[in-house]
């Protein structure tokens, strides 16, 4: 962005780099994995407030419905990303509790007996590798989303010292500790949504709702970077309109 200023998007750089034909190559993927990627918030999102009112005997589908309709949908109407600049701090400290939530759960109940861990899965195969390496990358891939935030910060070169002194450490430490005190404490045993490991009582209530607020929040900031391709597309004159 310092080098083309006028670059908003990823797809606005690929054609300062390479022209409009590699523009049209880059926003394909840089969308579809947007789509694809707020498919998984919205799953995750009905999954966890499922899992807050679990004394309710409903299905994912209907909490998924409610997620989107009643909550996201309304979201998304906000214009820019400097709308959610103080929802992504509720964001943050919604995920950072519930890391400590369940890291404190687990270590309280202490490691069970037959608790199996090992440096390397015994019968790892070139697909379970990938998967692997595929969740280390998404986990990771905000790279589509820079040019977005940069455009709307009021100091764009502060956006390196931000991301290097700021959320790549969180980002790390995070992961690095939800994911050695999961497997420390149940291993083999470990389910995919780590919350599940929670007993159903008010930690499960308060750390799904946590989770919830997160999904929501996680999807309002890629949502409004596509919304707002969806609008540059159809009617780019009203895109920055306050009417």
């Amino acid at each position: 962005r310092s080098v083309w200023p006028a670059a908003y998007t990823m797809g606005d750089l690929a054609d300062f780099a390479y022209g409009k034909g590699f523009r049209i190559f880059t926003e394909i993927f840089v969308y579809a994995n947007i789509v694809f990627t707020l498919g998984d918030y919205v799953l995750t999102a009905g999954q966890s407030i499922g899992m807050a009112f679990y004394e309710v005997e409903m299905c994912q589908i209907p909490w998924t419905a409610i997620s989107v309709f009643v909550i996201i949908l309304p979201l998304t109407q906000l214009r820019n990303l400097s709308d959610l600049k103080y929802l992504v701090w509720v964001n943050m400290f919604s995920l950072t509790f519930v890391v400590f939530l369940v890291c404190i759960y687990l270590m309280v109940q202490g490691r069970q007996d037959g608790i199996v861990t090992e440096a390397v899965v015994e019968g790892l195969d070139v697909l379970e590798v990938f998967q692997a390496i595929s969740k280390f990358a998404f986990a990771y891939a905000g790279q589509f989303l820079y040019l977005e935030m940069m455009a709307e910060m009021k100091e764009p070169n502060d956006f390196p010292k931000s991301l290097v002194f700021a959320a790549a450490p969180y980002q790390l430490s995070m992961y690095v500790f939800m994911s050695t005190v999961g497997y420390y404490y149940l291993g083999e045993n470990q389910p995919d949504l780590i919350l599940q490991a929670l007993p159903f009582n008010w930690t499960r209530v308060l750390a799904s709702t946590l989770l919830f607020i997160h999904m929501i929040i996680a999807y309002l900031v890629k949502g409004n970077v596509f919304a707002r391709a969806i609008h540059l597309a159809v009617f780019p004159s009203t895109v920055n309109s306050t009417d």
